[in-house]
């Protein structure tokens, strides 16, 4: 158990001037008595009063930080109806933050899955998807946007997600379908190649990288540098010492499928052995001199 004590709203306002004092700044201007519209016009984005109301609530003496909208109810059983103007949808939808999207699967809908489901695959960062969203936008199609921070790991830093409503699905999967463009006709280059034996289903991105679920990333594929550690290879940036890259190590028939996707080599956590073995050999040619059982460093 956790007897520590919490820290103290002196404690805390301490430390969010060293976080750059967003925190401390809303509660003063709500004891000035800021409406929400005030905060945001004072420069506040939904991100710091998200962040805000949750540290402002732990408090000794908590502080409410209002909300665009405190009651969801009537706007979601509006953005359900299919009766709903199109343009008051198209308004509805834009108010919508990342928590009640995400709460709500039976309303909204990932942008994402859908393009997927259009054959397209947005590359690159946010950018991709956002011109995407701009271009169903100018199709008098709703679009939800919302942007939150990631505070460490790989993704760390602010991220944008877009959705739209699952009664449009349909609709707007056969407006991207038919799309045109040089952009639109990128993304319809799947970003997955296959190296090896065509596996009987392709995995999507999600699969390759990691389905999360309640919490916890459900991993069925592994990367490929992942089977180099026991010769001491954890990088890149170690192959070129051995006149190879992973690719040619890999080879262009490797005895199980090697998934490419951006810049990474995936397998099949069931075929990791298979690989594995494949790849001894393939180094023992490239390197005789190394040993396994003895790593070496590079």
């Amino acid at each position: 158990m956790n007897f520590r004590k919490p820290p103290s709203d002196r404690l805390r306002d301490k430390l969010s001037r060293a976080r750059g004092g967003a925190t401390v700044g809303i509660m003063e201007a709500l004891k000035g008595g800021a409406t929400y519209d005030e905060l945001i016009a004072m420069g506040y984005n939904e991100t710091q009063l998200s962040n805000a109301r949750r540290r402002l609530a732990e408090r000794q003496k908590p502080v409410d930080v209002p909300r665009l909208v405190e009651d969801w109810a009537p706007i979601l059983a509006q953005l359900a109806n299919p009766q709903t103007d199109r343009a008051l949808a198209c308004k509805l939808i834009k108010l919508v933050p990342r928590g009640v999207y995400q709460n709500h699967p039976e309303i909204f809908v990932d942008l994402s899955e859908v393009a997927r489901g259009a054959g397209l695959y947005p590359r690159g960062s946010w950018k991709g998807i956002s011109f995407m969203a701009n271009y169903l936008e100018l199709q008098k199609q709703p679009v939800g946007r919302a942007v939150y921070e990631v505070k460490s790991g790989r993704q760390k830093g602010l991220r944008h997600c877009f959705f739209t409503l699952r009664r449009c699905e349909e609709e707007i999967r056969q407006l991207l379908f038919s799309a045109e463009g040089p952009r639109f006709d990128k993304m319809r280059q799947a970003p997955i190649r296959v190296i090896g034996p065509k596996p009987e289903k392709m995995p999507n991105t999600i699969d390759l990288e990691g389905r999360r679920v309640k919490g916890v990333k459900i991993r069925q594929y592994s990367g490929v540098f992942d089977l180099l550690g026991p010769y001491g290879i954890t990088g890149r940036r170690q192959l070129p010492s051995l006149k190879t890259n992973l690719e040619d190590l890999i080879g262009p028939n490797p005895p199980v499928s090697v998934f490419s996707l951006w810049n990474g080599f995936f397998v099949a956590n069931v075929d990791k052995q298979a690989l594995g073995l494949h790849l001894a050999r393939r180094l023992q040619e490239v390197s005789p001199g190394l040993d396994p059982a003895a790593p070496q460093k590079m």
